[in-house]
């Protein structure tokens, strides 16, 4: 049979169990509802935004937003991806503190034995600032400082006003910037907030002395 005519090999069924590990690392909530939006299913991500107070809750089993405009938008989305088929997508932006909208993607099931479900995928820039240092540092061996200064950048905070809520002079700000845009391997503030809300999350370095270490994730030098 000629590579053009050939099937890619069946997936092997995947364990619940090791499903569920695999959902609990990705960054985006994901969720599965049902009519009214009653949660059936959702991942690690998912639980944190549902319990971490922001613009999304958990309110007798539904998925709810605390915005009732907002709340509505959501819920006329998920019933229509409950009774819809094929393609049906929908996006939602909720307002949260910040300044940083939490983007929710609505669209139907097409697996067997879940018609009437809905798809909930939520993409929040970063919701755990601890989480943002700690994969920071991990991954371009940021010290704690930078790597709050950072996620600063990440948020689109001036210079002056990261130096102002850090109580430091900007020329602290300004060399700190040029130490995380060496480690980061750019030039540009855009380019350090891009890297930044590309990082996933990841736990911390061992260490106890709040310095930066190397980086535990091995990159490869541009040619």
């Amino acid at each position: 049979m000629s590579s053009a005519g050939a099937r890619a090999p069946a997936a092997a069924p995947v364990p619940s169990d090791l499903l569920a590990q695999i959902l609990d690392e990705v960054r985006e909530g994901v969720m599965l509802v049902g009519q009214q939006g009653r949660l059936v299913l959702a991942n690690r991500a998912a639980r944190r935004l549902l319990a971490g107070g922001g613009p999304i809750d958990l309110r007798s089993g539904r998925v709810r937003c605390r915005d009732q405009a907002s709340d509505r938008l959501l819920h006329r989305a998920i019933e229509q991806a409950c009774a819809g088929e094929g393609e049906h997508r929908e996006a939602v932006v909720l307002s949260q503190a910040g300044g940083i909208p939490l983007i929710v993607t609505v669209s139907c099931t097409r697996a067997p034995g879940h018609a009437g479900q809905a798809l909930l995928l939520a993409f929040d820039p970063y919701p755990d600032g601890d989480g943002l240092t700690a994969s920071l540092r991990t991954c371009f061996g940021l010290t704690p400082s930078e790597a709050e200064v950072a996620g600063a950048v990440a948020e689109g905070r001036a210079v002056t006003d990261i130096a102002r809520r850090r109580q430091v002079a900007v020329g602290t700000i300004r060399t700190q910037l040029k130490r995380i845009a060496a480690k980061l391997g750019c030039t540009r503030q855009s380019q350090i907030a891009a890297i930044v809300n590309a990082v996933p999350p990841l736990p911390a370095p061992p260490s106890s002395s709040g310095r930066s270490g190397k980086p535990a994730i091995l990159t490869s030098p541009v040619n």
